[in-house]
This record gives structure tokens, sequence and C-alpha cells, in this order.
């Protein structure tokens, strides 16, 4: 039996008991139903995708935004140094979104795979900051730790 795409089969009523040449059998009504709503498995594996590449612009515009909030105003001698620096920053996480859009699916919905491309997205958290702004305080992620770019 055929059964078209999205569909399922729905026990109809109480099932009986019947009796045939090789003993007792149990007979359900059953009818075809069909689930509008429901994804394929190519909309189910893209999601992982999508939602991952939402995340990175989030990251990126969250970053950039909690970095011009602690840094001053453009009235600050250095504000053209730090709009640079983040200007550098924001390129540096596009071209990441840029090469994490163009994986396949499949790289997504393997489980090591992901791991690693998400490892390579909270980065973007992690924007690089002039040493004068790190000296002063300005950190986007309490939890990054000081010293040398990882990316």
């Amino acid at each position: 039996m055929l059964l078209p795409p999205l569909s399922n089969l729905e026990v109809v009523g109480e099932p009986l008991m019947m009796q045939t040449k090789r003993g007792p059998v149990n007979v359900c009504q059953l009818r075809v139903n069909v689930n509008l709503k429901g994804l394929t498995i190519d909309e189910l594996q893209a999601r992982r995708k999508t939602l991952h590449v939402s995340m990175c612009d989030n990251l990126m515009s969250e970053a950039e935004l909690t970095v011009m909030e602690k840094a001053g105003s453009p009235r600050d001698v250095r504000w053209d140094e730090l709009k640079e620096a983040v200007e550098a920053a924001v390129g540096e996480g596009r071209d990441l979104m840029d090469m994490q859009e163009r994986r396949s699916v499949e790289e997504f919905n393997d489980d090591s795979e992901y791991s690693k491309i998400l490892q390579d997205a909270v980065r973007v958290r992690a924007l690089p900051l002039p040493a004068w702004l790190v000296q002063a305080g300005v950190d986007i992620d309490p939890t990054r730790k000081m010293g040398p770019r990882s990316c």
C-alpha cells in the first residue's frame, strides 16, 4: 500500500477480533489522515542551518552595539579608531557568516561538524578590540580570555 507524503493511518473505532482459518486476527478500521502542516524531511534538515545563520547575525549585531555603547561617544578622541576596529571586526564576522551560509545542509546535521561550526560562530561575539579600549575596561564578553585573538 502506498500513502501520499505527509500522511498517516488513523485508527477509527474499536478493534474487532475475527476468526480466520489460521486463527484469531485483530482487525482495526483505518483511514488515511493528511498532515498539511508537517514539514518535509528536507525542510526539517534545513531548519538547523537557517536557525544557525540567524543566530550568527544576532551575535554580530549584539557585539557591535555592546562595543559602541561601552566605548563612549563620537566626541571621544579615539572614536575614529574605535569605529575602524568595529568595522574591521564586523567585516570579519560577515565573512564568517558568508562562509557558513555556503556550507551544505548536511554539515549542519552532522553533530560533530556542527559543533565546530557553532564554535566558529560564537567567536563573532569576541570582536577584536583596540588595546586602549581593553585597558579602559571595555570588554564585550567578560568570559573571554584576554590575549591574542583566536580568529
